[in-house]
C-alpha cells in the first residue's frame, strides 16, 4: 500500500481477499465521516464458550465463579477503511501488517471505530472454509 503513488480519493478500502461478505461499506464509510474517525474496522462477533467453571481469583482465593461461562468478542472482520494520509505512516520497503499500523495509531491517540457485520461474513482462506461458503451460497437466496 505505501507503494502507491497516487490515490484518487481522501479515503482508502482495504480487506482481506479471502472474505465471502455482505457488509456494509456505505455504513462504514458514513461512520468514518460522520465521526471523524482515522480509521473503521469491520468487526464480527466471536464467541467462546467455556465448558468449565472460572473461577475469579486473588492469590490463592476463589472469589467467585461462573459455571461454563460464554464470551462474546468484537473480532476483527478484515475489512478497514481510512484516511489516505495515514499511508505515510506505513514504512516502504518493510512488511508492515494492518495491524501494526492500528496499534501504531492508538499509539499516536488516532480515532479507530469499529462497525459490527449484521449480516454474514465467511473467512473462505483454506480449501475446506471454501467448500462450506459454496454450499452456503447456495441457500442465500433461499
Amino acid at each position: 500500500l505505501s507503494l502507491v503513488k497516487n490515490f484518487n480519493t481522501d479515503n482508502i478500502l482495504l480487506m482481506n481477499s479471502d472474505l465471502l461478505t455482505n457488509v456494509n461499506f456505505e455504513d462504514m464509510y458514513l461512520k468514518l465521516i460522520n465521526n471523524n474517525a482515522d480509521m473503521v474496522i469491520a468487526s464480527k462477533n466471536y464467541q467462546i464458550d467455556v465448558p468449565y467453571a472460572v473461577f475469579e481469583t486473588s492469590d490463592n482465593l476463589i472469589n467467585a465463579f461462573k459455571e461454563k461461562p460464554s464470551y462474546t468478542f468484537s473480532s476483527n472482520a478484515g475489512i478497514y477503511i481510512f484516511k489516505k494520509e495515514l499511508v505515510a505512516e506505513i514504512p516502504k520497503n518493510k512488511f508492515f501488517d494492518i495491524t501494526d499500523l492500528m496499534n501504531l495509531l492508538l499509539d499516536k491517540g488516532r480515532k479507530l471505530m469499529h462497525d459490527p457485520i449484521h449480516g454474514y461474513w465467511i473467512d473462505i482462506g483454506k480449501p475446506s472454509d471454501y467448500k462450506n461458503a459454496q454450499e452456503f451460497v447456495k441457500n442465500i437466496g433461499s
